[in-house]
């Protein structure tokens, strides 16, 4: 068997607090890059807000994340600045690292999950947003748990994002010569990307949800399970009974 793992609510997860903390400081990276160009931070923070609008909708409309660059693109664009390359480069570079001072957790079940299954082949999945894949890797090193993965697919660094196929295919390809013919399980908890996509790649899943999917729960492939330490009671079973 081979195991494909959502990152975000799934192995991680984020307190809101540190969240608000996330989004001020990154905030505030914004409005010192517009003051150099006196530009009044109010207009910036008004501004700012209103591209993270336009990323909520469209990962919301067309699951698409909006990365640090495209956020900053979008930002001197409406502004009509033409920053110079470097400096556009250290600004999305402050704003990415901002997830490596205040990161998110593993969630409670992550670290006995990870270690349960580590004899199987692990490839994370994980659609990313101001906190790239780069980024991710650093946090997964800085709590010791990088190396219990083959592989990983980010969608920063894919151009495409769950439930798109290509993320999918893409991850299969990382899975060692030996088990690529072993069955594929895909665990997460969002219907739209992960289980959507999951299935009409014709995996099975394991979809994390205090209730079964209205949408997928008839479909064969699919189950659910309303915690990481379920699921991983689910995936022992099916590995006793084959």
């Amino acid at each position: 068997m081979n195991l494909f793992l959502d990152l975000w609510d799934t192995l991680y997860v984020d307190d809101p607090a540190e969240d608000v903390l996330r989004k001020r400081l990154r905030t505030d990276i914004i409005c010192a890059f517009a003051a150099d160009r006196r530009i009044e931070s109010e207009r910036a923070v008004k501004i700012w807000g209103e591209v993270a609008d336009w990323a909520a909708l469209r990962w919301r409309n067309e699951q698409r994340t909006a990365s640090a660059s495209d956020r900053f693109e979008r930002f001197v664009h409406i502004l009509r600045i033409v920053p110079d390359e470097h400096e556009a480069a250290a600004v999305v570079e402050a704003v990415e690292a901002v997830a490596l001072e205040h990161p998110p957790k593993p969630m409670g079940g992550t670290e006995g999950f990870l270690k349960a299954f580590d004899h199987l082949p692990m490839i994370i999945i994980s659609d990313t947003g101001q906190t790239p894949g780069r980024i991710l890797r650093q946090i997964l090193k800085q709590d010791g748990l990088f190396d219990h993965f083959d592989g990983f697919v980010f969608s920063d660094e894919l151009g495409a994002a769950k439930p798109d196929r290509r993320a999918f295919d893409a991850a299969r390809s990382l899975l060692p010569e030996r088990s690529r013919r072993a069955p594929i399980v895909h665990i997460g908890d969002n219907s739209d990307t992960d289980i959507s996509g999951a299935l009409a790649a014709g995996l099975a899943c394991i979809h994390l949800t205090k209730s079964p999917c209205e949408k997928h729960g008839q479909a064969e492939l699919y189950s659910w399970a309303p915690s990481l330490t379920e699921a991983a009671r689910l995936l022992q079973g099916q590995l006793e009974a084959t």
